[in-house]
């Protein structure tokens, strides 16, 4: 929790003119816990909003991650830090969930990723290069197929089987293996095959 309030304190430090922060989606939830350390479902984005206000217009000492925010920076009794605190860095932000997989990583993998700008230009997001197989934009040639594992292992070297275990694999992994020979393999127009 307190690593992303350090963001603050670089912004409050180097005032950078573009900054990324990139996260767990779930980072959009980010709000006060409880005694025990867990999210307090009602108050859910609580801390997120606080965050995005400390960057932009500031974020106000009424505001109900104030607190937590003067003391994940150190700046308790600091007021000049306060000030700039409750005033804001200024910045445009933005934020996206993007997946690797729509920009050619082998990996499906979402991702949060937030944008602050302070240089009068406008937050511009990079357009999807590939997506699923069968959508019209790849069908058409626009986008490439996603990447998957197989379009970057080695299949040349040797390695051995997952049917020749001692130990039986387990009945999830049984039901994940046939949910993938069904869809990247009987049901799929280009099958997926080892050579």
């Amino acid at each position: 929790r307190g690593l992303a309030w350090v963001k603050l304190r670089w912004l409050s430090k180097k005032k950078p003119i573009i900054n990324f922060l990139e996260n767990v989606q779930e980072f959009l939830k980010w709000g006060p816990v409880d005694s025990r350390g867990n999210a307090i479902k009602s108050r859910e984005g609580e801390t997120f909003d606080g965050f995005v206000k400390a960057i932009t217009t500031g974020l106000k000492p009424s505001h109900p991650s104030w607190r937590e925010a003067i003391i994940e920076l150190g700046i308790e009794f600091d007021m000049k830090e306060k000030l700039k605190l409750s005033k804001g860095f200024g910045y445009k932000i933005d934020w996206r969930i993007l997946n690797a997989c729509d920009y050619g990583a082998a990996t499906s993998r979402p991702r949060m990723f937030l944008v602050s700008r302070d240089d009068g230009q406008d937050i511009v997001w990079p357009a999807p290069t590939h997506g699923h197989f069968s959508a019209p934009l790849v069908k058409s040639g626009i986008l490439q197929p996603w990447k998957t594992a197989g379009d970057i292992f080695d299949f040349s070297k040797p390695c051995k089987s997952i049917f020749s275990r001692k130990r039986p694999l387990a009945e999830n992994t049984l039901k994940r293996i046939s949910r993938c020979a069904y869809e990247f393999v009987i049901n799929n127009e280009t099958p997926f095959f080892i050579p």
